[in-house]
């Protein structure tokens, strides 16, 4: 009996081990499926909130990168770590990636620079620049709302299915200032542990350049964009015109490419500081290469007779920067010489030059290029004279027309692209005058050699205007209305019963005066405008 009893007692307290190891099992397994769900997806959630800083300090220091032209790098932390725990099983870490999205087009219509070389480039006409948008997808296991974050034209936003945050303010118009930070370059990086990704600029820092709207209407941007309407709304509406901005219209489209469309529309009769970069992260697709060039200095120089004076000229790249390494090649026609200080492009971008006077007063032009498109030359027309000097437009005064109010506007013409007749338009912004004398100062010609013009008639009149000549008389004055008029400008050689061919790279300056007792000087660039 008492055997039985004690066989009992055993077998109970084996049931009784085998049940608690059984809830213990069963409390272990509900911990599994329960907490540390739990605990893993709060891991996830903070990850989420460090990589979100990760691409944040990434945005700055592209901003950084635009400013300075500095190229530096910045870790993205890929994916985490669950913390290991003993009698439970996590699942794979969870990893995130990196990438650059297909390149979307940024334009610029009706930019016009009040420069005359840089309006050889922002004259008006669409612009258009390509750009991407950066993106952080996560891969979580438990955090199903982790979002995703994108980096669009500069404004970071979170993404959740179809609902977005945006997390930055927009800086693509801010007051007067256009600031357009466009994204080159390929990276496509996914993992669990940190990457560095290479901030690299293609062009950078950024030049301000003043520009304005053309004739042709508002300024507008046009941005590729996949951050949706009523965000771009909410932030802009500081820089709406009925809030003290200069934005006056929004436009939106959705698209079935890989972005949709953002156009904005700005006031007209402002003056914008237009600033723009290029760069690059991760591989870079894209290298810097020079656009157009400028006179840092006068377009007419006084220079006196056995004096010397610098000239310097800048090289851009499409976005306004600077580009170093690029030879400039000269062509100087006329009196004096000119001495090489440096031919290729600085870090800034700059060539120098210098020129000497001759020891008699004289005339000469320099023309300096970097290829054969207008925004692609500059000319300095010099006048040696005695005594004086200085740098400045002396003696001629080139005010293109702002002096007498009779203002050059352009070539409308050259008849054909070989041609002796030159068209030219000037806007009358005054009363009916007339044109009672002319002045030939200078003539450029690229290709020197042949039939040079060395005198000028203007339309069909038979007054002969000698280059280097004094004012000339004309025999019958020509009458300017208000508004747009045109001139015809006919070239002759020696032989002034000949035609003398001008080609679009060649160059004039003239005088001239009006019946009002106003007159202006000229110096124009045979390139038809329209």
């Amino acid at each position: 009996m008492m055997q039985e009893k004690q066989n009992d007692a055993a077998v109970s307290n084996i049931i009784g081990t085998i049940i608690l190891f059984g809830f213990a099992i069963a409390l272990l397994v509900v911990f599994q499926v329960t907490a540390v769900p739990v605990w893993n997806q709060n891991t996830e959630f903070e990850h989420s909130q460090r990589v979100q800083g990760d691409i944040g300090k990434l945005h700055d220091n592209i901003v950084l990168s635009s400013t300075t032209g500095r190229s530096t790098t910045q870790s993205v932390e890929l994916g985490t770590q669950y913390t290991r725990r003993a009698l439970f099983i996590n699942p794979t870490d969870p990893s995130g990636s990196v990438s650059t999205l297909e390149p979307g087009t940024v334009a610029l219509r009706n930019v016009r620079s009040g420069d005359g070389d840089v309006r050889d480039y922002l004259d008006g006409t669409t612009k258009e620049f390509d750009t991407r948008a950066f993106r952080y997808r996560p891969r979580y296991n438990e955090f199903a709302n982790a979002p995703t974050v994108f980096m669009d034209n500069m404004v970071l936003y979170n993404q959740v299915r179809d609902n977005q945050a945006r997390l930055t303010t927009q800086n693509v118009v801010s007051d007067r200032n256009i600031n357009l930070n466009l994204l080159t370059g390929n990276i496509s990086r996914s993992g669990v542990r940190p990457t560095s990704v290479n901030i690299d600029p293609v062009s950078a820092p950024s030049e301000v350049i003043s520009v304005s709207n053309s004739t042709l209407g508002p300024v507008e941007i046009e941005l590729p964009t996949n951050l949706d309407e009523d965000r771009w709304l909410s932030a802009l509406e500081n820089e709406r015109v009925e809030n003290g901005g200069h934005v006056e219209t929004v436009s939106y489209t959705e698209n079935e490419e890989a972005y949709n469309t953002l156009t904005l529309g700005l006031e007209s009769g402002v003056e914008y500081n237009l600033r723009m970069s290029k760069i690059g992260v991760g591989e870079i697709d894209e290298r810097q290469q020079a656009h157009y060039i400028v006179n840092k200095g006068y377009d007419i120089m006084n220079v006196a007779t056995d004096s010397s004076e610098r000239i310097d000229v800048e090289v851009r790249d499409r976005y306004n920067n600077p580009v170093s390494g690029v030879d400039v090649n000269t062509d100087l026609q006329g009196d004096g010489n000119l001495e090489t200080i440096r031919s290729v492009t600085d870090a800034e971008g700059v060539a120098s030059f210098r020129y000497q006077a001759p020891s008699t007063a004289g005339t000469a032009g320099l023309n300096l290029s970097i290829g054969t498109e207008a925004r692609e030359r500059v000319n300095v027309a010099i006048d040696t004279t005695s005594g004086g000097g200085g740098g400045g437009t002396g003696e001629f005064n080139l005010d293109q027309g702002r002096d007498s109010g009779v203002r050059l506007t352009g070539v409308s013409s050259l008849r054909s692209p070989q041609s002796s007749v030159a068209q030219i338009t000037f806007q009358n912004d005054g009363a009916p005058r007339d044109i009672l004398e002319a002045q030939f100062i200078f003539f450029y010609d690229n290709s020197p050699g042949g039939d040079t013009p060395r005198n000028l008639r203007l339309n069909n009149g038979g007054t002969n205007i000698p280059v280097r000549g004094e004012a000339t008389t004309l025999g019958t004055p020509i009458t300017l209305t208000s508004g747009t008029n045109s001139v015809d400008f006919r070239f002759r050689p020696s032989n002034v019963g000949s035609p003398a061919p001008v080609s679009e790279q060649d160059f004039a300056l003239f005088r001239l005066e009006f019946s009002d007792g106003s007159r202006s000087t000229y110096m124009v660039q045979l390139n038809p405008t329209s």
